[in-house]
Parts: C-alpha cells; structure tokens; sequence
C-alpha cells in the first residue's frame, strides 16, 4: 500500500509542479530523444 501511495504522490508532483516535470524529464534525457527524433525527421523530408 506505501508504495502505490507514493507513486500517486510522485504522480502528482509531476502533474501540479512544472518545475519538479523538467528536473525529471532531464534526468531521464527527454531533450536527447526530442532531438534525435528532430533529426530522423529532418532525414525522411530531404
């Protein structure tokens, strides 16, 4: 039961606080995958 109460917890703090999503989000290295997809893209258009 704790631990489905702290994943609501770590859920909500991502939902409620922007800046608590991009601390997360750059340690799991969102921006690296949003570039990378960028860069597949900009190869199938050419």
């Amino acid at each position: 039961m704790q631990q489905e109460e702290e994943l609501k917890r770590l859920l909500d703090m991502l939902e409620q606080d922007k800046e608590f999503r991009y601390a997360v989000a750059g340690a799991i290295g969102y921006k690296e995958m949003l570039d990378r997809i960028a860069k597949v893209e900009e190869g199938i258009r050419i």
